[in-house]
């Protein structure tokens, strides 16, 4: 059986995802997949969201067709808050699930923005 909750550490096309019918990026429309993402999957965490179009869709599909998801946290950098809060506006498929967007700050030393770290 599988594991009612998944990591996901971004995603990210490749040039190999173009020769194949359905690209790797898109592995939520394989069948196995879609099942155990649309009627089983109750937690997930995205780290790292850059709000790459691969992303963002993986992320609307699973609030517009996950049917028993619990809880989505979308864990990105301070600058892809906007993006990521975009999602919690969507029509959801679950009504027990909660959304939380979770940002990270870059903090940068003088010596780093000068090229000398």
């Amino acid at each position: 059986m599988l594991n009612e909750k998944i990591i996901i550490h971004g995603l990210s096309a490749t040039s190999q995802d173009c020769a194949l019918p359905i690209p790797k990026t898109m592995f939520w429309q394989r069948e196995q997949m879609y099942n155990f993402i649309n009627h089983k999957l109750k937690f997930m965490t995205m780290v790292g969201f850059k709000g790459k179009d691969q992303e963002v869709q993986f992320l609307k599909h699973l609030i517009t067709r996950a049917h028993v998801i619990e809880k989505i946290n979308v864990i990105c950098d301070s600058r892809m808050v906007g993006k990521a809060n975009d999602l919690l506006s969507l029509p959801r498929a679950s009504a027990n699930l909660s959304i939380i967007v979770k940002y990270t700050i870059r903090i940068y030393s003088v010596r780093s923005l000068l090229g000398r770290g």
